[in-house]
């Protein structure tokens, strides 16, 4: 569908009508296609392309405008950045995937330390069970731990 007329609602209440009498207009510019009207459809067209068609002079005066501002350093740095649907979908995505590798990365870091935990006590209660309460010590030097923690298959 080429527009999407929007009105405020509350969220909280559905039931409350709002009185706001304003309205937003979403243009879908993909649709610009379908759009039977010749002064829409340029206009969505340009929306999407950039391609300003020839003979609209609405969308030509559009098309110069947005050059100009575009151009003004003052205006670049008053302008709000708008984005698409898709750039917001793609936005809330790439945080999502941060959120969670990080969530997982920590998860698996705990999981590992108390793996590790669970290997050093069990080869503590082995050594000790041995009668080899004095290899103990080794456990402060890696490559002796690894090589006690192989020895008793943990």
């Amino acid at each position: 569908m080429p527009v999407y007329t929007i009105a405020p609602q509350c969220e909280e209440m559905p039931e409350c009508h709002l009185e706001m009498r304003c309205k937003w207009l979403v243009l879908n510019g993909s649709a610009w296609a379908q759009e039977e009207d010749e002064g829409l459809r340029a206009l969505l067209k340009y929306i999407e392309s950039g391609i300003v068609t020839e003979g609209d002079e609405l969308v030509k005066q559009i098309d110069r405008l947005v050059l100009e501002a575009n151009n003004d350093e003052r205006v670049k740095g008053e302008m709000i950045s708008v984005s698409t649907v898709e750039e917001n979908a793609e936005r809330r995505v790439r945080m999502a995937k941060k959120f969670y590798r990080e969530e997982g990365l920590e998860e698996g870091r705990a999981e590992g330390r108390a793996q590790e935990t669970a290997r050093i006590t069990a080869l503590v209660s082995r050594l000790v069970a041995d009668g080899r309460e004095g290899d103990l010590v080794l456990l402060e030097d890696p490559e002796k731990l690894r090589l006690l923690l192989s020895e008793y298959s943990l």
